[in-house]
């Protein structure tokens, strides 16, 4: 499971998910999946990243992607 900081970023900066998924082209049942707790694409970590201006570390604290099986 996933430490993301996701929901506390967004408040910090008064953005609503429906306002991120629309900046960020991320759906929106993405960003409540990932506010659940559920893993996600580093891709999308590293747009959300950006938008919030935050590092990867910030957002995801203890997160650490998984390799990708062959």
């Amino acid at each position: 499971m996933s430490d993301i900081k996701l929901r506390e970023l967004l408040k910090q900066r008064k953005i609503s998910v429906r306002k991120c998924s629309e900046d960020t082209g991320i759906s929106y049942r993405t960003l409540i999946r990932y506010m659940k707790g559920e893993d996600g694409r580093l891709e999308n970590y590293r747009v959300l990243s950006a938008y919030l201006g935050v590092s990867l570390e910030e957002l995801l604290g203890e997160w650490k992607p998984q390799p990708k099986e062959e």
